[in-house]
């Protein structure tokens, strides 16, 4: 029962804390770290959510792959940390990634041999008075079973909705099962049943999508085909959106901490609805939902890069959907890599423009990010000085202060 107040500023009278005054803790408690003072309910601990890993997808050991999440306090956030919970995570956890930048909201991982399948990495945020909060990552991990498996069906040509579901492959019957992945939809599942059997369901599903794919498991572990389509039956009256991106260029580089400017062209004959964005680590083989529900008349998106060692094959792709949901995408086999780079340097609090220092220039782009006038993504993001993830009226007290200190 860690980060409790017990009564006393010493902490409770417990075997694990000599000295301690406040009420009594049962042996094998644990009660350390406790709270020095009462809990002010008017301060709330940070609130911490992250863009979970599809759990319906296996990662391979040894992949490195880049978790996002998103924090914010009615305070300052002071720290934050990424923990691995053993044991499906019900065991102790223990600290992978500490002193990751207040301002971070993603962080590298190379996946590692660790017990079960399922494992649970934790993002832990600390605000000013030492309240804690966190969210779970949760991932399957297995080994790559080696397949060599050719499919054998033309997929070139796509499905349309009602049509059979029909998949021949190298491997006969020998495989465990074939399911059929939607990646717009990356916890989608849908069985086909075992090769050489009878499908569990023998009709393409009510989607209209270009990331279908099949995916042949072998001992638990996936093997795909290439992304095929699925759309309408003729006649439906809807052409799916057009989409094209256009940044980052093939064969480009960024290093780490830095930032991906990702541009695109879309279009659609009814409306667009909305955009998402993933990225893929691995080849192409998982992808990961970085960035979500996008506005229609998004074009552009500026994908900050947390402490790197370096990723050769990275791939990103923007998700178009219009407003009866079909979905059009582009980036699938585009590559370009992620070199080696630490976290940017902790920025001034009030360096509004980024320059070292905090000026009149700075109290300017600082006043036009509150009344809206301003919206460079980088100004907007350096005053939101109190780290609750927006920049508003709460800020202004902290601006004073950098604004006197300096």
């Amino acid at each position: 029962m860690q980060n409790a107040w017990w009564g006393s500023s010493v902490g409770p009278v417990s075997p694990t804390n000599p000295g301690g005054t406040g009420q009594s803790a049962t042996e094998g408690v644990d009660v350390l770290p406790c709270l020095t003072a009462p809990v002010n309910f008017d301060d709330h601990p940070p609130v911490v959510f992250v863009k979970q890993i599809a759990r319906s997808r296996r990662l391979r050991l040894g992949t490195k792959i880049i978790l996002h999440g998103d924090a914010r306090d009615d305070g300052a956030i002071v720290s934050q940390r990424l923990e691995h919970v053993p044991t499906y995570g019900f065991g102790v956890p223990v600290t992978v990634i500490p002193n990751i930048p207040t301002t971070a909201r993603s962080v590298e991982l190379t996946l590692t041999p660790d017990g079960p399948a399922r494992q649970v990495y934790r993002i832990v945020t600390v605000d000013d008075v030492g309240q804690e909060g966190f969210d779970d990552f949760v991932m399957e991990i297995g080994e790559d079973q080696a397949l060599n498996v050719e499919f054998l069906t033309d997929l070139s040509g796509g499905y349309r909705v009602g049509e059979n579901f029909d998949v021949e492959t190298s491997l006969g019957v020998t495989a465990d099962a074939v399911e059929l992945h939607i990646d717009d939809m990356l916890d989608d599942v849908q069985p086909r049943g075992t090769l050489g059997l009878e499908a569990t369901f023998n009709v393409m599903p009510a989607v209209s999508t270009d990331l279908a794919r099949y995916a042949v498991i072998w001992f638990g572990e996936p093997h795909y085909s290439p992304y095929f389509s699925i759309r309408p039956q003729v006649g439906f009256g809807d052409e799916p959106p057009l989409v094209s991106v256009t940044s980052p260029m093939a064969g480009s580089s960024y290093s780490g901490g830095t930032s991906v400017p990702i541009r695109w062209t879309a279009s659609d004959d009814q409306g667009l609805r909305s955009f998402d964005l993933q990225a893929s680590y691995d080849a192409g083989e998982s992808w990961h939902l970085f960035a979500s529900e996008l506005p229609g008349t998004a074009r552009e998106f500026d994908w900050k890069l947390p402490a790197s060692t370096g990723i050769a094959d990275v791939r990103v792709r923007v998700i178009a959907r219009d407003t009866r949901f079909q979905v059009s995408s582009d980036g699938t086999h585009r590559v370009f890599s992620i070199l080696p780079g630490d976290w940017p340097p902790a920025a001034i609090p009030g360096d509004i423009d980024g320059d070292g220092d905090v000026d009149s220039t700075d109290q300017v782009l600082f006043t036009g990010v509150l009344i809206g006038n301003n919206t460079d993504p980088d100004h907007v993001l350096r005053s939101d000085l109190s780290g609750d993830g927006i920049a508003n009226g709460l800020d202004v007290s902290l601006m004073v202060q950098a604004i006197l200190s300096n």
